[in-house]
C-alpha cells in the first residue's frame, strides 16, 4: 500500500511512503521499546569468565615462561581453553555450527603451514595465537547466549 501526502507549507514534512516493511520496522521498534524487553535488558549481567576476560585483554601483563612470551589474557585462556572446547563439543552451547568447525580447522591449517615453513617456531606461534583465536571465539561463543547478555557488553 503506497500512499502519499502533498506538503501544506515549505517546512512540511515531505511525501511518505508507507509500506509493509515500514510498518513492520515499526513493529520491531515498538516490541524493542517494550517495557518488559528494556528491564530484562537493563537487568542482564555478564557472566565473571567474560568479565575477566575483558579486564585481562584491557589490562595486559606480560612475562615470560622460559622461550614462551605470556600475559594475562594467554594465562586465562590457557586455564579455560579445554573446558569450553569441552563445553562446545559435548552440545552444552547447542548444536555444533559451521562457523566451530571452520574455526577449529583454521588453527590446524596454521600450525601445519607452520610446521612446513617454520618448524622450530611452531609452539609458540599455535600455542599463542590458537589460545588468542579460539579462545575468543569460544568465550563468546559459550557464554554469549542470548540478547539480553549481548546487550550487557555494552
Amino acid at each position: 500500500m503506497v500512499t502519499t501526502t502533498a506538503p501544506t507549507s515549505p517546512t512540511a514534512v515531505p511525501p511518505t511512503v508507507k509500506s509493509g516493511a515500514a510498518q513492520a520496522a515499526r513493529g520491531l521498534t515498538a516490541q524493542v521499546y517494550d517495557p518488559h524487553v528494556m528491564d530484562a535488558l537493563r537487568k542482564a549481567k555478564l557472566p565473571f569468565p567474560v568479565i575477566l576476560y575483558l579486564l585481562t585483554v584491557t589490562i595486559p601483563i606480560l612475562f615470560t615462561i622460559g622461550p614462551l612470551a605470556m600475559s594475562t589474557l594467554r594465562t586465562f585462556l590457557l586455564i579455560l581453553i579445554i573446558p569450553l572446547l569441552v563445553k562446545l563439543l559435548t552440545g552444552k552451547c547447542g548444536k555444533i555450527l559451521a562457523t566451530d568447525i571452520f574455526f577449529i580447522l583454521h588453527i590446524c591449517w596454521a600450525a601445519v603451514a607452520l610446521a612446513v615453513n617454520n618448524p622450530n617456531q611452531v609452539v609458540a606461534q599455535i600455542g599463542s595465537v590458537g589460545m588468542e583465536f579460539l579462545g575468543g571465539y569460544l568465550m563468546g561463543r559459550v557464554y554469549i547466549r542470548d540478547t539480553a547478555t549481548f546487550a550487557a557488553l555494552a
